[in-house]
């Protein structure tokens, strides 16, 4: 299980990187925008690969942060679905049934 620490450093992380790539986003709008010299387009074109390279932090941020909290809740879920199962199996277990003495 993840603690809470763990996961907010997580989502922190996921959410700088999205940052990071909205500004390279951004910045390659702006060149986009300029007189196309071919020292603007070879500019524009590095920005496309720069955001492009963000793109891959962010996906990989954001799968990181994705599996944490799906092993969390599955955690949570099976931690749930055992405590349900023995108060299910306390309630319905009777001391003069053969078949629960023979399994206990």
């Amino acid at each position: 299980m993840q603690n809470d620490t763990e996961l907010d450093q997580m989502q922190s992380a996921y959410k700088a990187a999205v940052e990071e790539w909205i500004a390279a986003i951004k910045q390659e709008e702006a060149l986009a925008s300029v007189i196309h010299s071919v020292a603007e387009v070879d500019k524009w074109e590095a920005a496309h690969f720069t955001e492009d390279k963000i793109r891959s932090k962010v996906k990989a941020a954001k799968k990181k942060y994705e599996d944490a909290l799906l092993r969390e809740v599955l955690w949570l879920l099976n931690r749930n679905n055992c405590s349900s199962r023995s108060e299910r199996s306390a309630r319905n277990a009777s001391p003069a049934d053969p078949l629960q003495q023979s399994l206990g």
